[in-house]
């Protein structure tokens, strides 16, 4: 999907975001998609390397 520039540069979207699309009755809208390091702020990288070894973890225990 295409977005205009001067939406990109209003909605400040930049080249890599994930965005979701809205679906309503009469409209469609975008939503910006969080990562964990939006949603921890300063200990985001701290729990993303837990989440990854939560996962790594839980992996080698279904083998």
């Amino acid at each position: 999907m295409v977005i205009p520039k001067e939406a990109r540069q209003r909605l400040m979207i930049k080249e890599g975001d994930i965005l979701e699309l809205v679906v309503d009755v009469e409209k469609v809208s975008t939503e910006e998609l969080k990562t964990l390091l939006d949603l921890f702020g300063v200990d985001g990288e701290g729990v993303a390397e837990m989440t990854k070894q939560l996962i790594e973890d839980k992996e080698l225990k279904e083998r």
